[in-house]
């Protein structure tokens, strides 16, 4: 038996004209024995993809320049740049200059900053730098390891006292500030009085011994320290406080 041929139908299409005559319109379909070939579908490939997290890292100094054996405050500000949440962040000090610093790590939304800070007691000489240098990383990979390391030099100058804060207890004048050393004295009114170092919280302290009697309630007198040196703290006003009377 002869194989049947591969045969083309053409479909005649009648198309109604407005005017109601009639054209004739042909199209042709090939029609083909046998089943018909899908083409394959192209999977695409599932790759994956690493989280990445542009951390960056500023340091500021404050005072600057700091006098010699001041508290000096350090502001450690993160930023994540993106694109991607940043996990387990980490601010170390890789200069192991000041032992036990830990700050522990955090996590950090895209465009979110942590600000830190640190305290520390200025140990060098006048005429010399107090340096601090803090690195950040975290658990993605970092596309800018240029900005993850901050160092900040500080310029050590001479200290003066400076009286932050008076106040009486009992018959003792005490005065807090920053700057006393072994050999400051309180200056009352001009005056030199009997001086004692108090106990150091976050602020130096020194203690006017019975020097409360000399001021009356109600009278301003100027308070000032002086140190080893002969440097000589800014006036300060104070006044104390009128006593209640007994009804």
């Amino acid at each position: 038996m002869n194989a049947l041929p591969v045969a083309t139908v053409s479909l005649i299409l009648v198309s109604l004209c407005s005017a109601g005559a009639g054209s004739l319109q042909s199209t042709s379909v090939d029609q083909t024995a046998g089943p018909r070939t899908e083409s394959p579908v192209k999977r695409r490939s599932s790759a994956p993809v690493t989280a990445s997290a542009d951390l960056a890292i500023k340091v500021t100094a404050s005072p600057d320049p700091v006098p010699a054996h001041w508290p000096i405050i350090y502001s450690i500000n993160v930023t994540n740049l993106g694109p991607d949440v940043a996990t387990s962040v980490t601010v170390t000090e890789p200069d192991q200059s000041f032992p036990g610093i830990g700050f522990g790590s955090f996590t950090l939304a895209p465009g979110e900053s942590k600000m830190i800070l640190v305290s520390h007691t200025v140990t060098s000489e006048p005429g010399s730098a107090f340096v601090f240098t803090a690195d950040v990383s975290g658990d993605q990979t970092d596309p800018n390891l240029d900005n993850n390391t901050a160092t900040v030099s500080t310029a050590v100058v001479p200290a003066v006292p400076e009286v932050s804060f008076i106040s009486i207890d009992g018959k003792n004048l005490v005065v807090t500030g920053f700057g006393f050393d072994d050999g400051a004295v309180i200056v009352l009114n001009g005056e030199d009085r009997k001086t004692t170092a108090g106990q150091p919280i976050a602020l130096q302290s020194l203690i006017g011994k019975k020097a409360a009697k000399r001021i009356a309630p109600g009278q301003t007198v100027t308070v000032q320290v002086r140190d080893a040196n002969g440097n000589l703290s800014d006036s300060k006003l104070f006044t104390r406080a009128l006593e209640p009377r007994g009804l």
